[in-house]
C-alpha cells in the first residue's frame, strides 16, 4: 500500500523486493502474530497487556482480523483464567480500532463474545473486568450501539427478574447485571444512559432482588445500582419526590421484618465458624440477615 501510495518517479528508484523476501517477512508476521496470542494466556498482566497491544497494532498494519477473532474467541472460552483475561485486555485494545469502533457491528460481535464469559463467570473480579470491558466497547462504537446497548440491558433486567434471592447457584448472574446496569448507566456514555432512564421503573423494581442475594458482593453491587438509578432520578423534572420515598420505606420495611433470634435458629452453626472465602456457587438461599444488611446499605444510600 505504501509503495502504490509513492510518486511514479520514487517508485522507480525503489530496489525491487523479491518474492523471496516477500514470503519471508509474511512469514515472519504470522510468527509475530501466533507468538502473541499465545502470550494472551500469560500468567503475568504485563505480558497479556503488552501482546493485545501487538496484536491490535497488527490489525491495524494487516487489516485481517479472522485469525485474530478466532483466537480471541478460543481465548475468552477457554477454562484458563489467564487466557480470559487475556481475551479481555484484546478486546480493550480492539474495540478502539476505527473499523470497529465507528460501526454497530462491531460492538455486537464483541458484546456477543464477553456475554459468553458473564454467562459462564463465576469470579467477581473476572465478572467485573467483562462489565468494564463491555462498557468500553459500547462507549467507543457511541451512537452506532444502540441496539447492542438495548440488547444488554434487557438481559441484564431478565436475569434479575427471572432469579429469586434464594435460587442457589446464580448469584453471579445477578452481579454481573447489577454491574452492567451501572456500567450502563454511569460511565457507557449518554445513549446509554438514556436507555437506562427510559426503563428505570423496571431497573429499580429489579434492584430489590439483588438486595437480598446471599453473596455479599452481589449486595454491595445492588447498592451500585441503586446509586446510579438516583443519580438518573434526581436530574428529572421534579426530582426525587415519591420515587425516594417509595424506596425508603421498603428499606425500612426489609430492615424492621428482621429478627436476629430466629435468623440464629435457622442458620447452620458450622457457617458461622467456617473462615474459608465461599464460592458463589455455594451460596444458598437469601436469609433474613441478607436482605436486613441489603437493606441497612440501600437506606445509608438513600440518606
Amino acid at each position: 500500500r505504501a509503495v502504490a501510495a509513492e510518486p511514479r518517479s520514487l517508485a522507480r528508484r525503489r530496489r525491487p523486493c523479491s518474492l523471496a523476501a516477500a514470503l519471508a517477512m509474511v512469514v515472519s508476521a504470522a510468527r509475530d502474530l501466533d507468538v502473541s496470542l499465545q502470550q494472551l494466556g500469560h500468567r503475568s498482566a504485563t505480558v497479556r497487556q503488552g501482546a493485545a497491544r501487538r496484536v491490535r497494532l497488527f490489525y491495524e498494519r494487516a487489516g485481517s482480523a479472522l485469525e485474530i477473532l478466532r483466537r480471541l474467541s478460543e481465548a475468552l472460552g477457554s477454562n484458563d483464567p489467564a487466557r480470559r483475561h487475556g481475551g479481555l485486555a484484546l478486546v480493550n485494545e480492539l474495540v478502539d480500532v476505527n473499523e470497529w469502533s465507528r460501526v454497530g457491528t462491531g460492538a455486537a460481535r464483541f458484546c456477543r463474545l464477553l456475554r459468553a464469559v458473564l454467562e459462564r463467570s463465576t469470579a467477581p473480579d473476572e465478572i467485573a473486568l467483562a462489565v468494564r470491558t463491555l462498557g468500553h466497547a459500547l462507549r467507543s462504537a457511541g451512537a452506532a450501539a444502540t441496539d447492542a446497548t438495548d440488547a444488554e440491558l434487557s438481559r441484564a433486567l431478565e436475569w434479575l427478574h427471572a432469579e429469586t434471592p434464594a435460587a442457589a447457584g446464580r448469584s453471579h448472574r445477578r452481579l454481573s447485571s447489577c454491574l452492567i446496569v451501572t456500567e450502563l448507566a454511569m460511565r457507557s456514555g449518554p445513549q446509554a444512559a438514556s436507555a437506562v432512564a427510559a426503563r428505570l421503573h423496571e431497573v429499580t423494581a429489579a434492584v430489590w432482588v439483588a438486595l437480598q442475594d446471599p453473596l455479599s458482593e452481589t449486595r454491595i453491587a445492588a447498592i451500585g445500582m441503586l446509586r446510579s438509578c438516583l443519580a438518573i432520578v434526581s436530574q428529572r423534572e421534579g426530582g426525587l419526590g415519591a420515587w425516594y420515598e417509595a424506596a425508603l420505606s421498603r428499606s425500612l420495611a426489609g430492615i424492621q421484618s428482621y429478627h436476629p433470634e430466629a435468623a440464629a435458629a435457622d442458620s447452620p452453626s458450622s457457617s458461622a465458624s467456617s473462615s474459608a472465602p465461599r464460592p458463589i456457587e455455594e451460596g444458598g438461599g437469601s436469609s433474613g440477615l441478607d436482605e436486613a444488611h441489603g437493606c441497612l446499605c440501600a437506606l445509608s444510600e438513600l440518606l
